[in-house]
């Protein structure tokens, strides 16, 4: 997978579980949604694992990572 690809299939998860369109592309971040709290994190994570079938790093549940830095972990991490 390349990190365009990926970036486009996590927006759409993005989309999905917070209601909104990234407005800021990958460089989204939790400061710019509001809805991407700690539970919106939590279902955005959880959604990326399912949806790219990836077990994303632990470090990765703690929010502050822009959509690109979660993008870019999909595309290191395992398969689940």
């Amino acid at each position: 997978m390349n990190a365009t690809s990926t970036y486009e299939r996590l927006s759409t998860v993005f989309t999905r579980v917070m209601g909104v369109e990234p407005p800021h592309g990958p460089e989204t971040s939790p400061q710019d949604v509001e809805a991407w709290d700690s539970l919106g994190h939590i279902k955005l994570f959880a959604e990326a694992e399912s949806e790219f079938d990836r077990q994303l790093p632990d470090e990765l549940m703690i929010p502050g990572h822009s959509l690109r830095q979660l993008a870019e972990a999909v595309d290191a991490a395992p398969p689940a």
